[in-house]
């Protein structure tokens, strides 16, 4: 069983979907790009780097339970390797992703992310290098070739981008861009404050993740009010180096 060790770690990219902000009492104009915290949340940094994980396992890092299964595959089957959790290495500190320290890697093997609650808002970072990309938010889980901007049916470019959109019924916002080929990196925002997230996982075959944060239900969007957010414009400057594994 992991250690708890909150993680305050800033983030650099996220927004706050229209919804949510409507919800807590805010405005925002359309052109206007902000960033927020979220109460329960994970870098990985309560757990032993090297710390290996298999299909069956259940692992606890501040206070989020992670589950891993059999990994599926986009032409049909499953396989199963291992999740691991080392330094940096898929998600560049350079990127403005991640918290620069720990990230979980994904090998063939999904993990599912129990809050102890459904959740009405979550986001993480994530890289993808290769291979087929595993998602699940209230429903079944979809598999395809390429990063979750396949499944989610986005055209990422080089050039940093934010796009917005609906998945499964829930709402969705993806900021990322194109790493070289068809990798990609970003940061991926889940949920409008109101409506739980009833099932969330993903999976990969070379794949980080990393800066998982959620708000928990019941408390909902009125959290975010509660806990008074400073918000801040976005930077969108990345130029750091493509990320890449021998």
């Amino acid at each position: 069983m992991f250690s708890t060790i909150p993680d305050h770690n800033p983030d650099t990219h996220s927004t706050l979907p229209t919804l949510a902000l409507l919800a807590v009492g805010f405005t925002v104009g359309l052109a206007s790009s902000f960033t927020r915290g979220l109460p329960l949340g994970t870098g990985f940094e309560s757990v032993t780097p090297g710390s290996t994980a298999v299909s069956g396992d259940i692992k606890t890092t501040d206070g989020i339970d992670l589950v891993f299964s059999d990994f599926q595959l986009s032409g049909g089957g499953t396989t199963s390797n291992f999740g691991t959790v080392v330094a940096h290495g898929l998600i560049p500190p350079a990127s403005g992703f991640g918290d620069g320290k720990l990230e979980a890697q994904l090998n063939n093997i999904f993990m599912n992310f129990d809050f102890g609650a459904d959740p009405t808002l979550v986001e993480f970072d994530y890289a993808f290098l290769g291979g087929d990309t595993n998602l699940q938010v209230n429903g079944a889980i979809d598999a395809a070739p390429g990063g979750l901007s396949q499944i989610l049916g986005v055209a990422l470019t080089p050039v940093l981008q934010t796009f917005n959109g609906t998945y499964n019924g829930i709402d969705f916002e993806l900021t990322g861009q194109l790493t070289g080929g068809n990798n990609e990196i970003g940061r991926l925002t889940l949920g409008d404050g109101v409506a739980p997230i009833t099932k969330l996982g993903v999976g990969g075959q070379e794949f980080g993740v990393d800066r998982i944060r959620a708000v928990p239900e019941p408390a909902g969007a009125a959290s975010l009010s509660l806990m008074g957010f400073a918000m801040h414009k976005r930077r969108q400057n990345y130029s750091g180096p493509t990320p890449n594994v021998n």
